[in-house]
């Protein structure tokens, strides 16, 4: 019984490590949510959203603007 609650603290302590600071951070808080979103019943939409959003609103493309600044 021990051995299982070692574990356990061991496996919470890692999740921890992986949401906050470390490589797998992205990772860790995309599946985070992506769980939260299906356990709340919401899903994928297949529409492409940018397509959708720039009809009714004027956008850039942030990735053409770093570029040319070297951000």
């Amino acid at each position: 019984m021990a051995t299982w609650s070692l574990m356990l603290i061991s496996v919470e302590m890692d999740q921890k490590k992986a949401l906050y600071g470390l490589k797998q951070a992205p990772r860790a808080w995309n599946s985070r949510i992506d769980k939260y979103f299906q356990d709340n019943g919401l899903s994928v939409a297949n529409m492409n959203f940018k397509k959708v959003i720039s009809c009714e609103f004027e956008m850039t493309d942030i990735r053409l603007m770093s570029y040319y600044l070297r951000l």
